[in-house]
Parts: C-alpha cells; structure tokens; sequence
C-alpha cells in the first residue's frame, strides 16, 4: 500500500511539467482578505471551467491547469462581479494574481483586462519559457524547436558529443539533462561508457508544438534525478474550433545557391 501510494504521488507530481498553477489571492478595496468568493477560471479555447471559493486567509490554489489563456469571475453577494480577462498561463508556472473586488451590486460587472505576471514569485527556479510565436516565426534547421532553448539564458550549444542534444545548461554535463514531453521522460538512455542520458527520444514537428519551457537551476525535488537542465514541452491540445496547419519541407541540392567558386572562369595566361 505505501509502495502504490510513493507511485501515484510521484506520477501527480511529474504531471506538473506540462501543465500550470493558477494562486489567486481576492482583497477589498481597503486591502482586507476576503473568504468565501465564488471563482470560476475558464480556458478560452476549450470552454473548460474550474470552479471554487476563496479559504478563509482569501486564498485559492488551482493546480493542473492546461496552458492557455482564462477568463476569471469572482462573485460574493455585496460586492460587483469583478471580472478578469487575457490572463495568459505559460507552461510549468506558477502564477500569483490578486483580484480586488469593489462594493456594489452583484449583477454589476467590473471588467479588467491584464495579464499574468512573469515573476514567480512563489519559486526560486531558473527558467525561461520559449512561447508558441518563437517556435512558429524564427529560423529553424530541420524543423527541431528545440535549438531555441538557446534564446534563455546560462546555455550553451554542444557539439561533438554523439548527442542531439542542441544545448547545455546551469553548468550540468549533456549526459545530466532530462527532456519531457507533456509530462513524460523523453531521453534515451545509455548503459556502457559515459552512464546517463544521450539525447532526445523524440523530436515533434514544430507546428505540434505550443511551448516549452527551459530550466537552469534552482528547480524543485520533483526534477531530483537530474543535474543539468530540465526541458518541459508541451503539445498543441485541441479546441472548441476547428484549426491546423500545412507545411512542405524541401530540402534538394538542386535548389541550392550555386558555390561562389564555381561560377568563377578560367583565370587569364
């Protein structure tokens, strides 16, 4: 029973990965906490709805959001319904934001507008988050997303090491790295030689890809097993509309610019 109970809490906590948190805090115009407010966040895209009230301290934890942007209304009797609009969660963040309820009537709306704050303050990780407009619109060699994990910062690219790996990073040897894939370990492993980790499983097509995020030190005892840099993609998740995408990829040396050198002549006696 403890063994089965070790499994489901390890598997809870590496779902995390792809997925984020959503910490919201509700006060009065004064600065007052308020308990018991009912909050609904729903996922633009797919009309998902998580909903709860506020603790006594004011607080509510939503953990395992899918990515994306939400809609947030906080209602309690006495106070106007206080609506929160383009709130962006990023893959693997953790996101604290305080909503302030004003006195009125409840089917009074107040309407903001905002977005999620890039601090985290919650975590002392080093990271950095490759969004789904990096991925898309900058240069790519071979259609891997994952050489843009260079744009954060504290790494740097690796060569030579019987790898595919495009980079390292926080100072950890390539073999120390882990790469997850909507919350499932994605590194091939080697046994003989140099023991660890040898690169990356499997490499998405970029226009599956929505984002990943790239981790450098200072993460949290869920990525315990790993001493380099920790790199969380996620996969595209569908929509109450429907969308995709076509691509064609060509690579022909027929295509090619010719060589300077060869359109050079003869050279004169």
């Amino acid at each position: 029973m403890r063994l089965l109970f070790l499994l489901a809490a390890s598997a809870a906590a590496w779902a995390q990965v792809n997925t984020g948190t959503i910490n919201r805090e509700v006060k009065d115009t004064t600065g007052a906490l308020i308990p018991g407010v009912a909050l609904s966040l729903q996922h633009t895209a797919t009309g998902a709805v998580r909903e709860g009230k506020t603790n006594d301290r004011g607080e509510f934890h939503a953990a395992f959001m899918s990515i994306g942007e939400y809609v947030v209304n906080a209602t309690l009797q006495g106070f106007k319904r206080q609506t929160l609009r383009g709130l962006n969660l990023r893959v693997d963040q953790d996101s604290n934001v305080t909503v302030t309820m004003q006195p009125g009537e409840v089917r009074e709306t107040a309407e903001v507008t905002g977005a999620m704050p890039l601090l985290e303050s919650s975590s002392s990780a080093i990271g950095q988050v490759i969004e789904n407009k990096k991925i898309m619109e900058l240069p790519l060699n071979g259609r891997n997303p994952f050489p843009l994990g260079l744009l954060a910062g504290n790494t740097t690219p690796m060569f030579g090491m019987g790898s595919n790996l495009p980079f390292v990073g926080g100072g950890g040897r390539f073999s120390s790295n882990e790469v997850i894939l909507d919350g499932v370990d994605n590194d091939t492993i080697q046994n003989a030689g140099a023991v660890g980790r040898a690169g990356i499983a499997y490499t998405p097509s970029v226009d599956a890809v929505q984002e990943f995020k790239v981790r450098t030190n200072n993460f949290s005892g869920e990525f315990g097993h790993s001493a380099g840099t920790i790199v969380a993609a996620t996969i595209k998740s569908g929509a109450n509309d429907f969308h995709g995408s076509v691509f064609e990829f060509l690579r022909n040396d027929k295509l090619d610019a010719t060589n300077f050198f060869t359109n050079s002549g003869d050279p004169e006696t």
